[in-house]
């Protein structure tokens, strides 16, 4: 039995951001449909998710971490941008030490949530961190989730009732070798914990990405070294809406196969993402798998250069295409740069282009627009303050105007996946809960343009 703690907030904390130099670069807008922007402080501030806002505002939210601006040593961040790229403004949420992670997610009535996990309110372990803000970035409350160990929060799902699914990963003590398990834990629309699950193997386990599926059950995507057949290896978890498990797969080679995203297709097949390691002589390579509605392997591909590529992201375009992003070494002008790619469901490539400068630069995020465009954020130490700043792209999907180079990306042999199919183990956990307040400050990014695609 899990030994369950039990916490009080001492203090509320209110910091003011500190005052820095700012530069404001020129806009470069070749039209309303696309820009490209570089945003940040002095610190590092990293990015995690980029979503449209539908209001009559209209723009995108950016969210991730920032250093050196916020309450304590790193905080969440909340950007909102207008729908040419012009930052309207910024916010950070934290308390006096780190908070790491800062996912954001529309709520089902209008307004946004934001998790990760925070090393300020508990001083023996690490907790969930959820935040729910309005339109304008204004708190409407905050709660922790907390275990008798660490905890930690990687993304969220709003589901169909309101309430929110948190998927993350907590320490498993069970034995004589500490572990990470998937820790998904479900609240109601206020934050209340509903019901939390463990899952994993005698290993260790980790899920990145997890969605409501056609049956409202839930879809994660992530990797495995408890299961499959080479060191690490494509995870597929497939929950039921009670959170029991439906049914796991695993995909993967000899080597090792780190999954990243999983989402369902339109048809309701499932296409999980994630990064290879295909031979001896060969670097990291892109991994997609498609799977059918029962978890049955369709098709597996690898795609890839003579250096590394690592995807990053998934989203579902259409009935047609979906898109991945993530960085290249393979392509591309410099050392690491970002890139999109668009394929069909065959898994047939139908247009790629890579965005960089001179350092690294890695995109993390995508995003569809309703002009049926693409808006990728992710990270720059190219531009901006040559930390790590955040960078944005926004680009129309017009075939006749960005053609692709068929030799860009090379498909490897389909064979190089294999199938493996295990079971996972499952427990519930019951979770501490209490409300703390978190200061918010208001801060302003430097903006500036990046190079025009080539």
């Amino acid at each position: 039995m899990n030994k369950l703690f039990v916490s009080l907030v001492l203090s509320y904390l209110l910091v003011l951001a500190p005052s820095y130099a700012q530069t404001v670069y020129p806009m470069l807008v070749k039209s309303n449909e696309e820009f490209q922007h570089a945003l940040g402080g002095d610190g590092e501030d990293e990015c995690l998710n980029i979503l449209e806002v539908k209001d009559k505002e209209k723009g995108y939210l950016i969210s991730g971490n920032t250093q050196g601006i916020g309450a304590g040593k790193r905080d969440f961040y909340l950007s909102r941008i207008d729908s040419v790229g012009k930052l309207m403004w910024t916010k950070t949420y934290g308390g006096k030490d780190n908070e790491f992670g800062g996912f954001v997610e529309k709520t089902n009535d209008d307004n946004f949530v934001l998790v990760g996990y925070t090393e300020s309110f508990n001083t023996d372990n690490n907790q969930i961190l959820l935040i729910k803000v309005d339109s304008k970035g204004a708190v409407l409350w905050s709660k922790t989730i907390g275990l008798d160990r660490s905890v930690y929060a990687t993304t969220l799902t709003v589901v169909r009732d309101g309430g929110f699914v948190i998927l993350g990963e907590t320490i498993n003590k069970e034995g004589k070798i500490k572990h990470s398990d998937i820790l998904v834990t479900k609240t109601d629309k206020d934050g209340n914990v509903l019901w939390s699950k463990i899952i994993g193997g005698e290993r260790t386990d980790y899920g990145y990405s997890i969605s409501q599926t056609i049956d409202h059950g839930y879809i994660i995507g992530g990797e495995t070294n408890s299961f499959g057949k080479g060191d690490w290896d494509f995870y597929f978890v497939k929950l039921k809406e009670s959170g029991d498990i439906e049914w796991t797969r695993v995909f993967g080679t000899d080597s090792s196969d780190y999954g990243r995203v999983a989402r369902q297709a339109p048809d309701g097949t499932f296409i999980l993402g994630g990064t290879c390691v295909t031979g001896k002589d060969v670097d990291m390579e892109i991994g997609l798998v498609r799977v059918d509605a029962n978890g049955g392997l369709i098709w597996a591909k690898t795609m890839g250069g003579q250096n590394a590529e690592y995807l990053l992201d998934l989203v579902t375009l259409d009935e047609k295409s979906f898109a991945i992003a993530g960085y290249t070494s393979s392509f591309g002008l410099n050392q690491e740069d970002a890139f999109i790619c668009i394929l069909d469901f065959y898994g047939k490539m139908k247009w790629m282009k890579t965005y960089g400068g001179p350092l690294e630069d890695h995109g993390v995020s995508l995003c569809k627009t309703t002009n049926d465009g693409i808006i990728l954020a992710g990270q720059t130490s190219s531009f901006g303050a040559k930390v790590k700043d955040v960078m944005l792209i926004k680009t129309t999907r017009k075939w006749s105007k960005y053609q692709c180079n068929a030799n860009v990306v090379i498909p490897s042999s389909e064979k190089l996946i294999s199938k493996v199919m295990s079971g996972g183990t499952q427990s519930d956990v019951r979770m501490n809960l209490y409300d703390v307040d978190i200061s918010i400050s208001d801060v302003k990014f430097s903006e500036r343009t990046l190079c025009v695609p080539y």
